[in-house]
């Protein structure tokens, strides 16, 4: 599949690298053979013809002209290559973790760890890829060059350097592996790293990280986890050290013998000059290139083995978005005995049955913990129960597509995102086939109202909303936690008739006056849409034409506020509650 991805990448630019890479790899024994035929001419007792002596070296100077050139022409392609080769690894990454459907790989630990490994090997294994494609072919060229002139001269050296070079090859092959495994073991220190450094230098918990003191602590914690995480690294540059040292030792011994062997031989006047020449050049080339090529080759291997996790995670997200388009919710969505759990933890959700009719509003009301907000994650088709099943129209939501069925919804969450990007694109985004559509935009601001605001800032729609960027010289600018309620709202309302709308504490962070004006708007923008309203203010779902009581992951309750009331149970009791707070 590596291979493949080059490929991919850019077919041209790789078959350009190999091109250059049998001229580089050529191109060194060649030059040591003309220097040798050259060298033996000028030794010759009986002299040498002037034009042989000319035409040898310009030869020789022709020769190293053409590899010099060639290895400037190799270096900008691999640069090249590489460039293509991260961008579409980098374009399959992402397409992957985009169709996935599912919350578990940013809601898990050990999805992350394989996020983070799929990153690792896209961006390792296709650069040492390229590396081994440009560099690999001309090097083992170089080295079989280099070889059949040492067998000329004196064949033993030939198997000599053949042994050397498969024993280092064999240790960069382990030392390779070894890598990968420290890299899969440690890859969550190393998010934990990332981390203490975000938590450090971001905008967003900055207050309470200087209002606490946090600084020094999370320095230590930063510290303390760097130290954990290089200590594999420390391990594995020392024990690479010595591998190296031990190599070029057996390297050395073989050359030193070699060499010693063939002066005696050029001393008894077997061997020319030239081919004593000849023959120390091919040594120093062979244990250069070898040392080169054995080393890429070991990182090669490193980066194939992280590369299997880039592989199976693109794969698995090939097969993730599956089924069909539920088309406009016509009757209801049906809740039948859902249960839900994260992994092995205790049960969220314990057989919720419920039902959310088409053109109604159903309120979810409970306290904290009562699995609110896993149910909106199922809703939206981030997981899938362990037991029952929810339907749309009668059709269970493990036969639809999650994207077709994102695209017929629509959501205002309490934990909203707020988007470092333009307002006007962060209200665009909630709609991306409409998102430079201005008049749609805002349309939703004016639903949300929240446009009068976004009119007055210094560049309007265009401005920058971010402490932490800029817009070439343009700082952005902040909005308070109340007007980015209302522009997550206006987000939500871009995506116009959705079949559901899932407003999920849409009035946090807003005052009862902007809390009541907010609700109204909404009443009036969603008008016959089939909604959901999430919340803990009993007071803002007293309207809705059915309410949910979520309590334990069970509905223990259900009816109109009306109904609700006169049954004086539960609901009841809380809406008393919360009402005698405000008499007080």
């Amino acid at each position: 599949m590596a291979v493949g991805l080059v490929w991919r990448a850019a077919p041209r630019w790789l078959l350009a690298a190999l091109g250059l890479g049998v001229v580089v790899g050529v191109g060194p024994a060649a030059t040591a053979w003309a220097t040798k035929l050259l060298i033996d001419d000028l030794t010759a007792a009986a002299g040498a013809s002037r034009g042989r002596v000319v035409l040898l070296v310009t030869l020789v100077t022709g020769l190293g002209l053409v590899l010099t050139i060639a290895s400037s022409a190799a270096g900008v392609v691999a640069q090249e290559l590489k460039r293509a080769v991260d961008l579409q690894a980098s374009t399959d990454l992402f397409s992957a973790l985009a169709a996935r459907h599912d919350l578990a790989c940013v809601e898990a630990p050990a999805q992350h760890d394989r996020v983070a490994l799929a990153a690792r090997g896209a961006e390792l294994a296709p650069a040492t890829l390229v590396d081994l494609v440009l560099q690999g072919a001309s090097g083992v060229l170089t080295i079989a060059a280099y070889v059949t002139a040492l067998a000329a001269i004196w064949w033993p050296a030939g198997l000599l350097a053949l042994g050397v070079g498969v024993v280092a090859l064999g240790a960069q092959i382990a030392r390779g592996r070894g890598s990968a495994a420290a890299v899969e073991q440690y890859i969550g220190l190393w998010r934990r790293r990332d981390y203490w450094t975000r938590l450090a230098t971001g905008a967003a918990p900055a207050k309470e990280v200087r209002l606490f003191g946090l600084l020094p602590h999370i320095r230590d914690r930063l510290v303390d986890t760097l130290a954990r995480g290089t200590r594999a690294q420390a391990d594995q540059v020392r024990r690479t050290a010595r591998l190296q040292i031990l190599l070029a030792l057996l390297s050395g011994a073989v050359v030193l013998g070699a060499t010693i062997v063939v002066a005696l031989r050029t001393v008894a006047g077997q061997l020319s000059v030239g081919s004593f020449t000849l023959f120390v050049a091919a040594l120093a080339g062979i244990a250069t290139t070898t040392a080169a090529l054995t080393s890429m080759v070991g990182q090669a291997v490193e980066g194939m083995r992280l590369f299997r996790h880039f592989a199976t995670f693109v794969t698995d997200a090939e097969e993730a978005d599956t089924g069909v388009d539920p088309g406009p919710l016509a009757e209801a969505i049906r809740l039948e005995d859902v249960w839900f759990r994260y992994g092995d933890g205790p049960w969220i959700l314990r057989g919720v049955d419920a039902v959310l009719r088409a053109g109604t509003a159903t309120a979810l009301v409970g306290l904290n913990g009562a699995g609110k907000s896993t149910l909106v994650k199922l809703l939206m088709r981030g997981y899938d129960p362990e037991r029952g099943r929810i339907t749309w129209d009668g059709r269970d939501y493990r036969d639809l597509a999650p994207a077709a069925l994102r695209r017929r919804l629509s959501a205002v969450f309490q934990d909203h995102t707020a988007y470092e990007v333009s307002a006007g694109e962060n209200i665009g985004l909630g709609d991306l086939d409409h998102r430079e559509d201005v008049d749609r935009i805002r349309a939703a601001a004016d639903a949300a109202g929240i446009r009068d605001t976004l009119d007055a800032l210094p560049q309007g729609l265009a401005t920058l909303l971010s402490l932490e960027h800029a817009d070439g010289p343009e700082e952005g600018i902040m909005l308070s936690g109340g007007q980015w309620q209302r522009l997550a709202v206006a987000r939500a309302l871009m995506r116009r008739n959705p079949s559901l709308l899932i407003l999920d504490e849409p009035n946090s962070g807003l005052d009862p006056l902007a809390e009541q004006d907010l609700h109204r708007l909404l009443r009036t923008a969603t008008a016959g849409t089939t909604r959901l309203l999430v919340s803990h203010r009993l007071d803002a779902v007293r309207l809705a034409d059915r309410i949910l009581v979520l309590d334990g992951g069970r509905v223990i309750e259900s009816g109109t506020h009306a109904d609700l009331i006169d049954a004086d149970a539960g609901y009841a009791r809380l809406f008393r509650l919360q009402a005698a707070g405000y008499d007080t």
